[in-house]
């Protein structure tokens, strides 16, 4: 009975103090409630401890009838999940209470945790659906705490991105729930392996979660709102919220029931461009945030591969979801502590900050991969699942080897930018205390794969061959030197100073979006003038007037493509828009 009880108050707890807050807006400021906020996840972290495998809770009178359970990968991932809550929360304190926002600020926090922890319970489709929409939604108000322009830009964008997410996922389970005699996940997967539209399922709940796992081509969104959010903001998004899209992608895919090979494959494509493409994207950026933002894109694109992989050659999925959970895990918590570092690092006076330079230094080897690290142990674990595929992609190892050296590349640039970026001036004269939780934050990345229930294969790297230490250092080296020889260079001059706009791909579609639109109303008022009501007023086809019309068009078109200040890579944005646009086009009716 204590066990069901813990299951249903890691979702409850927090979901009545969102109500208690929603109902009592002056409880907001009380500082004794800012710690009742930050410790809410403790008790989704006892259950996620304690409560045994065989524990069930069933709901009958919730939505379609719904079913709570811990698995052994749910608990692995809710037990980050949760730790990723409490440490962000404890650093988030002060902002509860001060900031001006602080009600709308502990509303959405404590929302989007009630639906991160139901993803990571829930066991039926209706279920995973709400919550998963709830948390999304409600991370919203976090993405815009600081209401400054820049940061709603970013929100409108994640706003419009968690819709088309919704509606994919929506539809995916739709098409993957047709003949289902029950409303469980674990029938799911079964069902979408004997429908004839488990390839139109499949590719819907892929780009549906793929929204929040940050898949190339919808990832817009990320490196804006890692940007603009607070740092303990953006550690939540991407050490716990990011993993309820890997979930939502495990729990519904047909993993190990029925091969896809041309969705395999193309995944496996999607995740290696994502893993260096945001790399390459990466080091053009000049805040520590943004960065971050993109080595998130491409450690999603690397754990793309795997599950890529599993769809393809259904023999490899139980040691692909199990290095999946490893990587998801171990990401989590890195990524983590390494905005939570950045949030101490910019209120640090100039010697504090050098020791926590120092400090994320070796969180960033843990992300590369340095050997006796949780990186290592994902790593090798992915590299392991996929053994079987090496011989149908002989060079995807040495692929995922290089991915890693863009990775060191990434972690050297974030602390170079974050070195470079303003510090707090009061911060500057007295200092300020450590954040406990951020320190915390460290003994788990450099602790926690010893003790955490993670999956039996993350057991065998600390006995791994010298080979593999080998393969794990070589791809650091080869990025130590890239960063030291791409940072002389640029010390003598010899690299172009340019930026890639935040959201990359977003730059060149807001152009081609406005300038459509600015076509369409030009266009509207040209038809207009061939109608008979145009002609009575002397609108004639052929008139000055109707050549006017166009001209105007022509006009307005070139004027939303102009900016203010153009060089070399506006002028290149430009001229590669058309043909951004019109691939993405052919990548969908080839999916189709």
């Amino acid at each position: 009975m204590m066990s069901e009880l813990l299951v249903l108050l890691a979702v409850a707890w927090p979901l009545t103090l969102a109500a208690t807050v929603a109902l009592r807006r002056s409880i907001s400021a009380t500082p004794a409630w800012s710690w009742v906020v930050c410790l809410a996840p403790i008790p989704a972290l006892v259950a996620a401890i304690g409560v045994p495998d065989a524990v069930s809770v069933e709901l009958p009178w919730l939505l379609l009838g719904s079913r709570w359970e811990i698995d052994s990968t749910r608990r692995a991932l809710l037990i980050a999940a949760a730790l990723v809550w409490l440490l962000a929360g404890w650093q988030m304190r002060a902002r509860f209470t001060h900031d001006t926002h602080r009600t709308s600020l502990q509303i959405g926090w404590l929302l989007a945790l009630t639906g991160n922890f139901g993803v990571m319970l829930v066991h039926d489709v209706a279920g995973l659906y709400a919550f998963f929409a709830l948390m999304s939604f409600s991370a919203y108000p976090l993405v815009v705490l600081s209401r400054s322009a820049k940061a709603l830009a970013a929100g409108r964008v994640y706003l419009a991105m968690t819709v088309l997410g919704e509606v994919l996922i929506l539809s995916g389970l739709l098409i993957a729930s047709r003949g289902l005699t029950s409303p469980q996940l674990a029938d799911l997967s079964i069902t979408l392996g004997d429908s004839p539209y488990a390839a139109y399922a499949s590719l819907c709940l892929w780009t549906g979660f793929g929204v929040k796992t940050a898949v190339v081509g919808l990832h817009m969104w990320l490196p804006g709102a890692y940007t603009h959010a607070p740092p303990p903001v953006s550690a939540v998004l991407g050490g716990a919220m990011i993993n309820a899209g890997v979930l939502g992608l495990l729990v519904t895919l047909p993993l190990g029931a029925m091969s896809f090979t041309k969705l395999g494959t193309v995944m496996i494509g999607a995740g290696l461009l994502g893993a260096f493409g945001a790399a390459v994207v990466g080091v053009t950026q000049r805040s520590s945030a943004t960065v971050l933002g993109y080595s998130s894109i491409s450690q999603m694109g690397l754990l793309m591969i795997p599950l890529g992989a599993a769809l393809h050659t259904p023999s490899i999925a139980p040691a692909a979801i199990a290095a999946i959970t490893l990587f998801a895990v171990h990401h989590g918590l890195v990524k983590a502590s390494f905005f939570l570092g950045v949030d101490v690092a910019r209120q640090s006076n100039a010697v504090s900050r050098r020791l926590v330079l120092v400090l994320l230094l070796l969180v960033g080897a843990s992300l590369a991969g340095a050997p006796l690290t949780s990186g290592a142990a994902a790593k090798l674990a992915t590299k392991y699942a996929l053994a079987d595929v090496a011989t149908t992609w002989p060079w995807l190892i040495n692929a995922l080897s290089l991915a890693a050296a863009g990775t060191t590349v990434l972690v050297l640039r974030a602390v170079w930018c974050l070195s470079k970026e303003p510090t707090n001036p009061e911060a500057a004269e007295a200092g300020v205390e450590w954040p406990a939780g951020w320190l915390l934050s460290l003994v788990l990345v450099l602790t926690g794969v010893w003790w955490l229930p993670l999956p039996e294969v993350a057991r065998a790297w600390p006995g791994a061959s010298a080979g593999d230490a080998v393969s794990l250092l070589w791809p650091i080296a080869l990025g130590v030197a890239l960063a030291g020889a791409a940072m002389w260079a640029s010390t003598q001059r010899l690299l172009p100073r340019w930026q890639v706009p935040v959201g990359d791909v977003l730059a060149p579609l807001s152009v081609l979006g406005s300038g459509m639109h600015a076509m369409v109303l030009r266009v509207a008022q040209i038809a207009e003038s061939f109608m008979p009501g145009g002609a009575a007023q002397g609108n004639q086809p052929g008139s000055p007037r109707t050549g006017v019309v166009i001209a105007q068009t022509w006009r307005d078109i070139r004027s939303r493509l102009r900016v203010d200040q153009p060089g070399k890579a506006d002028a290149t944005l430009r001229s590669v828009a058309p043909i951004v646009f019109a691939a993405l086009i052919i990548v969908v009716l080839i999916l189709l």
